[in-house]
């Protein structure tokens, strides 16, 4: 039997051992300005004037400027129909999170083929 006595940990120190890992948000301000400039449309309806919606799969998930869609204010922000935030369900159903990332992606990857010539 063990009888040694273990020092009890500070509160600064137990906190210390507990705490989270930190994420870091990703900002990308040249690639966010180049995203706003290429004329891209809302992916639902086509509207002109967009609005870059963060990928976040879960509501804690800090934002990656890298990972963005184009959405219309309507279904980005308020769409009771279809929208990542006022409807986020039926968004997913139609835009899973792997389809969401693909078309990020493949926005991304325009950017930096551009960037290189």
């Amino acid at each position: 039997m063990n009888t040694k006595q273990c020092k009890p940990l500070s509160k600064v120190d137990q906190l210390k051992r507990h705490a989270p890992l930190k994420q870091k948000a990703v900002k990308d301000k040249e690639y966010l300005a180049w995203f706003h400039n290429q004329g891209f449309c809302c992916l639902v309806c086509n509207n002109p004037q967009i609005e870059a919606h963060h990928i976040k799969e879960h509501s804690t998930d800090l934002k990656d400027d890298r990972n963005l869609l184009p959405l219309c204010e309507w279904h980005h922000r308020y769409s009771d129909h279809l929208s990542p935030h006022g409807a986020p369900s039926k968004w997913r159903e139609l835009y899973p999170m792997d389809k969401q990332v693909e078309i990020a992606e493949r926005y991304y990857k325009q950017y930096k083929e551009e960037e290189l010539q």
